[in-house]
């Protein structure tokens, strides 16, 4: 008996068994890196227990202590999201025999090299950052940059910040990278007295004036410079109006058990990634 196999039935059996076998690979890598200590702490995404509420939740809780003691927190959100668009392969394989040391047939089993790019740019930024005294944690491409000080003290730490910026991008040239700087996102956090003795509202990084902003937005999360969270909860809620009212126009054709699968997806889920972070304020 003679079955006919169609190109398309051979094209979606070729792509789901690629996709296992990348799931497979990135298991193995991420295990081992994980036993042998290759991971920071301060890196998140592709990991277990490592997801963006563990980012948001140590960026609100350090500039939240660090208010408690009267001091401000600068914090920069470092564009680099065209790394993982112009990585050079060569130079990323040369990193994990270097760095991770991966050897022989496993580098040819990394088919779609994402993961270990977010592992290979993060760990430079990370120990950039750390050799120049700063705190910093990477979510995949969302890296942010931040440090505590006293509003009196901050004159002389910003110079030191730039130049940790700086630092950073010349390895990402080096490795044929990009930063780009007229992407990235500053805000002053801390409470309300602090932050009016603040005179810097714009950082100077290579002649480009980056403008200090009263609300920037992290991994879905909207900080205001007092940590209210207010804008969050305004998006928030004109968010879940919104889908409300997309799902009254069609609530007549739609089961309840079906309302209620669309009400979560759509609107509690919304309500369950952000709650913890504005109940800690």
């Amino acid at each position: 008996m003679t079955y006919k196999v169609s190109s398309g039935t051979l094209n979606l059996c070729s792509l789901t068994m690629s996709k296992v076998v990348e799931r497979l690979v990135c298991r193995k890598l991420v295990a081992y890196l994980n036993k042998h200590g290759f991971l920071s702490t301060l890196q998140s995404a592709y990991r277990r227990f490592h997801s963006t509420e563990n980012s948001v939740l140590k960026l609100v809780c350090d500039a939240l202590l660090a208010a408690d003691r009267g001091e401000v927190t600068l914090l920069g959100f470092l564009d680099l999201s065209a790394a993982f668009d112009t990585v050079e392969h060569k130079i990323l394989l040369d990193r994990l025999r270097q760095t991770f040391g991966l050897r022989g047939q496993v580098l040819d089993w990394i088919l779609r090299p994402w993961n270990a790019v977010f592992y290979s740019v993060a760990a430079d930024v990370i120990s950039i950052a750390q050799r120049c005294g700063f705190q910093v944690y990477s979510y995949t491409d969302d890296t942010e940059l931040y440090f505590h000080s006293k509003a009196e003290s901050c004159e002389r730490r910003l110079p030191h910040f730039t130049e940790c910026i700086a630092a950073i991008e010349i390895r990402m040239t080096a490795n044929r990278l990009k930063m780009n700087i007229d992407k990235i996102d500053f805000i002053w956090l801390g409470f309300k007295h602090q932050l009016a003795k603040i005179k810097f509202q714009s950082i100077t990084l290579e002649a480009v004036h980056v403008p200090v902003s009263s609300v920037v937005t992290c991994l879905g999360v909207q900080f205001d410079s007092q940590l209210t969270f207010i804008p969050h909860v305004q998006c928030l809620a004109r968010h879940c109006f919104y889908r409300l009212r997309q799902l009254l126009s069609v609530r007549r054709t739609l089961t309840t058990d079906s309302a209620k699968a669309l009400v979560h997806a759509l609107i509690a889920s919304r309500f369950d990634y952000t709650s913890i972070k504005c109940c800690i304020r």
